[in-house]
């Protein structure tokens, strides 16, 4: 091996020592820590994210962990809905997908260290054998306004026919300029504001999903509520109904009653005691839909207690619109979109203008036979220049731009139909509202008529004034008052929850300037 090859590959070595050094100081700045330290200088634990409080789901709720027998309120209900759901957990995902789509576009404006290192052979029949080596580190930085700057050291090495040999290092430094296209900070943070866009749009979708399975939640629940009443008012009913047939057997053996009013309690008893089986059976379903909806084995045991107060409402329809129209997430999200489709607009309108760049760059290098030597950087070189390209009839950008401006008329349009909607259903549901109220009303006023004829029945039956048809008619009406009773209650306390969601009020949400809504 001759003393110019050993002197060769020191010199290799030793650029590439000095390009590894220079990385290495740059790692650091590259690679930000994935958590982040603590005092004491170790990687804190990985966050654990919480997700904004909600109406109707307290932070102090009370989340069982044992899944093998659960006794559940309704704010149990709700938080173990919110907490286990699948569909939410998509949404969340799909909401961390977005934010770190908006991290990506962001980070296009944050400096760049990128070490660069190039090997290359030139030869031909007429062309001196070379070969060249470069390394390096550059320094990029784009800003919103749309000026591109590089900056860097760099050492370069030259053989040629394997004896000459030249080093050049130095330091250069390049700047772009837009000055008609590419030039604003609207233009230039464009994928940004799209990216915020559909983070807002998923942090919305994400909280309709959440008011979906509230009302899901909330209806399960009430579904086993009314079966339970049911299956209680069915087990009074046939208590009653054995002791008219008890009765009837007295009475019949006594010729104070015929035996057709025998047969007529024993039948109308196997009836009772059917409706208590076909009850128990709704009841277990409504226990398995409650149990799917909250993501519980269907196995588990599961009571669930939800409050059956009924509290009338005092707001008037138009007071409601005009909260719903302050409130929901739907007239937010096409006003948004309105907004979207305008700032789009005047994209589509900047992309019209020539592409115009002012290109500057300057370099202080230094040459010399020795790597040490050339590293004396005593001469300079600069250029200025100036790109310009435009396509003379810009066919697709002004179809682009016309697009734009149906796009945001339909936008437009959208918003007018999301209020109208709104509206619409605020009204829908307060008249439902309003009439679950009446039912209510009616219902227990003839609940209270029936038991009064029940009572009455009864009396003139044990005095033998009557057979036990009206006594047995009385009952029936009874029950059924009573069981259209406890319906009339449920629809009310379900349609408070429809109402409430229709205006906007179900769920407290985070806006965007950290308020709550």
């Amino acid at each position: 091996m001759t003393t110019r090859s050993i002197d060769t590959r020191l010199a290799v070595l030793s650029l590439m020592r000095r390009t590894a050094l220079v990385f290495a100081a740059a790692l650091p700045l590259m690679l930000p820590p994935i958590f982040p330290m603590t005092a004491e200088g170790n990687n804190a634990s990985p966050p654990n994210p919480t997700l904004p409080a909600e109406v109707g789901a307290p932070s102090n709720a009370t989340i069982p962990v044992k899944l093998d027998h659960l006794q559940l309120g309704l704010e149990d209900v709700i938080s173990l809905a919110l907490e286990r759901n699948r569909d939410i957990r998509t949404f969340r995902e799909n909401l961390r997908s977005s934010e770190l789509s908006l991290e990506s576009e962001e980070s296009d404006f944050k400096y760049e260290i990128t070490p660069t290192a190039n090997i290359g052979l030139l030869g031909g029949d007429e062309i001196t054998d070379s070969r060249n080596y470069r390394a390096g580190v550059v320094l990029r930085q784009r800003f919103k306004e749309g000026t591109r700057v590089e900056v860097g050291p760099f050492a370069e090495r030259t053989d040629e026919s394997g004896e000459d040999r030249e080093y050049v290092s130095g330091m250069g430094i390049s700047l772009t300029q837009p000055l008609l296209r590419g030039l604003g900070r609207d233009y230039n943070l464009n994928a940004v504001k799209e990216a915020r866009f559909g983070v807002r749009k998923a942090r919305r979708a994400l909280y309709l999903k959440r008011v979906d399975v509230i009302l899901e939640a909330t209806g399960a629940a009430y579904a086993v509520m009314r079966r339970k009443l049911l299956l209680d008012t069915a087990r009074a009913s046939a208590e009653r109904l054995e002791e008219f047939a008890r009765l009837a057997k007295e009475h019949a053996a006594a010729g104070k009653a015929d035996p057709v009013d025998v047969l007529r309690a024993q039948t109308q008893l196997r009836k009772a005691q059917n409706d208590i089986i076909t009850n128990t059976e709704a009841l277990e379903l409504a226990l398995d839909d409650l149990k799917l909806a909250l993501d519980l084995p269907l196995s588990a045991t599961v009571a669930v207690d939800a409050p059956m107060i009924v509290s009338p409402f005092d707001v008037s329809v138009d007071a409601a619109v005009d909260a719903a129209g302050e409130n929901r997430v739907e007239i937010e999200e096409s006003e948004d979109f309105l907004r979207e489709r305008y700032r789009l607009s005047g994209i589509r309108k900047h992309e019209l203008l020539p592409k115009l760049d002012v290109n500057l760059r300057y370099s202080r290098t230094g040459t010399d036979k020795e790597l040490q030597d050339s590293m004396t950087f005593d001469s300079d070189a600069w250029s200025l220049g100036a790109n310009v390209s435009a396509d003379i009839f810009r066919r697709r950008d002004k179809s682009a731009y016309r697009q734009s401006l149906v796009d945001v008329d339909s936008a437009r349009i959208a918003l007018e139909l999301a209020r109208d909607s709104v509206a619409s259903e605020v009204r829908r549901e307060f008249r439902k509202l309003q009439r679950s109220l009446s039912q209510i009303t009616l219902q227990t006023e003839r609940t209270r008529e029936a038991q009064s004829q029940r009572s009455l029945a009864r009396s003139n039956f044990l005095e033998g004034r009557t057979g036990n048809f009206d006594l047995i008619d009385a009952e029936l009406s009874a029950t059924e008052a009573q069981s259209d009773l406890i319906d009339a209650r449920v629809e009310y306390i379900l349609a408070q929850y429809r109402f409430r969601a229709a205006v906007g009020t179900l769920l407290e949400r985070q806006t965007e300037q950290g308020k709550r809504k």
